[in-house]
């Protein structure tokens, strides 16, 4: 399957491990997001949001346990 996705290299993609780096682009794909990929993080209330969007604004979020990346 060819895709025309970007991810932008930030801090929190580089702190993902390779395989979710793989679970990501291939939930992106599936989802039908193309373009530039923006991964952001936000807490909301006591969980912390990976946010996603891609250059036509479409978004998805992912809850993510930032301390568990961090400390492996």
């Amino acid at each position: 399957m060819e895709s025309n996705i970007r991810i932008y290299k930030n801090m929190i993609w580089d702190i993902l491990d390779d395989g979710s780096k793989l679970y990501i682009i291939n939930l992106l794909i599936n989802s039908g997001f193309v373009g530039e990929c923006k991964l952001i993080s936000k807490v909301v209330g006591n969980t912390t949001i990976m946010e996603i969007k891609d250059d036509n604004g479409k978004m998805i979020e992912l809850p993510i346990n930032i301390l568990d990346i961090l400390n492996n």
